[in-house]
Formats: structure tokens, C-alpha cells, sequence
């Protein structure tokens, strides 16, 4: 979220050295910064308890001998109804932040009239109110009260890609105040989904369930970037209208989990 707060240099380099040379600069940084992470990350991280066993357990075993109790492993998520209606919820706002984030600026530069220079801005907005949401609001939040902070981050998700869908160009100045609701839902959303995972993940095979839950947000959002693709050449608006289905969906899928998370399950 620091990071966002350097998005606005961005536009004031393009405007002052043009688009390649800030581009080259901007690749060579991002090459040191990882480095520097790979090296901190080798020297001062440490082995888990449950990785060390795991570790023990594979010692002098072939590599592929790791994979075996993999289909158990998925068998044993898709049985927790609870645990794949937060992943279906987590692809839905994925789908959503995927079509915020690369299909809104070219209906706010196209459609819209915005300048270009504006986009670093609204990103820096963003992350100042994320920021600002995280330290007040996600520190008060608790994973067995999930329902009515979840269920009035998506409402408030759909109802603003419902808006950036009607909103004519007249009152373009209103997306500012969107960013900023946006930060707000999803502080509320990406803590929760983040405890409610682990809460409902065996602690066995945390890594392995954490992984597959991935790879499965993965594997159902991929077809939407596509679509979306193919929904903006009707016109840029549409993948927000897309986009504001999904959260009603989300809504749903809240619903159901509600109903499936039995008393004490989340402390």
C-alpha cells in the first residue's frame, strides 16, 4: 500500500522524460528491489514447525513422491462445503478487482474523458484510503462476525461498478469518491477472506490446501479476462456491469455461508 503512495511520480516523470527512459528506470528499480527481497527473505526467514516435520518426512524421498496424497488433499476441500464458498466468493472479487484495475482505466480515459495523468492519482487515492481503512477498521473485525461487514463491503463492490456502468461523462469527478469507496470495501473483505481461509484450512495441510485454494481462484477467474475483453468491444462500460453481477453472486454465496458455518467453528 506504501508503494502506492509513488504513483503520482510516475505521471510527473512520463510528463518530464517521456514514457521509455521512466519505464527503463522503472524496471531497473523493480530488478534491485526483488533482488534485495530474495537475498533478506533467504537469510532471516525461518522453517515453521509443520514445515520442518514435512521436511522430515520427505528426506531422502524422490520429488515426486510429495504429490502423492495430493488428490486426497483436494477431495478433502471440495468436502468442506464452508471453505469453497469463501474461494467462490475470493474468484468473484478477484473477477472484480481484475476488471477494476485493467478495464476501468480505459473506460476512464475512453468513454469518460479523463487525462491520463489522472489514473497515478486515483492509485494513490486508493492506496491512502486502504491504508487508512486497514489501521482503523480491520484491527476491529472478527472472523465469527464475518456476515454484515462482508455483506456490506459487496453490496457496496457491486453498487459502485452498477454506478461506474450509468455514470456519464458529465460527472466523471464522482470516481474519485469511488476510489475511495472501493478502498473501504475491500479493506473490509481481503482481511476477513484472509482469516476465514486459514480458520477453515486443516492445519496438517495448510500448505498444500493454502496452494490448491489458490490455484483454484486461479483456475476459475482465468476465463475472465477474456470475457471481459470481449465485452468491452461493445463498450468499455460493460465489464462493469459484468463485474457488479459478480459481487451480487458473491452476496449469494455469503448467504449460503452463513448457513454452513456451524456455532464455534470460527472461535
Amino acid at each position: 500500500l506504501l508503494a502506492g503512495f509513488f504513483s503520482p511520480l510516475t505521471s510527473l516523470l512520463v510528463a518530464r522524460f517521456s514514457l521509455v527512459p521512466v519505464m527503463r528506470g522503472i524496471f531497473l528499480f523493480g530488478f534491485v528491489v526483488f533482488t534485495t527481497k530474495l537475498v533478506i527473505l533467504h537469510v532471516k526467514s525461518h522453517e515453521t514447525e509443520t514445515g520442518r516435520k514435512r521436511m522430515e518426512e520427505l528426506r531422502g524421498k524422490p520429488l515426486f513422491h510429495s504429490v502423492r496424497g495430493s488428490m486426497g488433499v483436494i477431495r478433502g476441500m471440495l468436502s468442506r462445503r464452508a471453505l469453497m464458498l469463501v474461494l467462490g466468493m475470493m474468484a468473484c472479487v478477484m473477477v472484480i478487482r481484475g476488471a477494476l484495475e485493467s478495464f476501468l482505466p480505459l473506460h476512464l480515459t475512453g468513454a469518460l474523458g479523463m487525462k491520463p495523468e489522472a489514473l497515478p492519482l486515483l492509485s494513490g487515492l486508493k492506496s491512502v484510503g486502504m491504508l487508512a481503512c486497514f489501521l482503523v477498521i480491520a484491527p476491529r473485525l472478527k472472523p465469527r462476525d464475518f456476515f454484515r461487514p462482508m455483506a456490506a463491503a459487496l453490496s457496496l463492490m457491486g453498487a459502485l461498478c452498477l454506478v461506474l456502468f450509468l455514470l456519464p461523462a458529465s460527472a466523471r469527478g464522482l470516481v474519485y469518491l469511488e476510489v475511495l469507496l472501493e478502498a473501504l470495501a475491500l479493506s473490509l473483505l481481503i482481511p476477513l477472506f484472509s482469516s476465514l481461509q486459514m480458520l477453515l484450512l486443516d492445519k496438517g495441510e495448510r500448505a498444500r490446501m493454502y496452494g490448491f485454494s489458490l490455484s483454484f481462484c486461479l483456475l476459475a477467474t482465468s476465463p475472465f479476462g477474456t470475457v471481459n475483453g470481449l465485452l468491452s468491444r461493445l463498450g468499455t462500460q460493460y465489464p462493469m456491469l459484468l463485474a457488479a453481477a459478480l459481487a451480487l453472486l458473491a452476496l449469494f454465496l455469503l448467504t449460503r455461508l452463513r448457513r454452513s458455518v456451524a456455532p464455534g467453528q470460527l472461535g
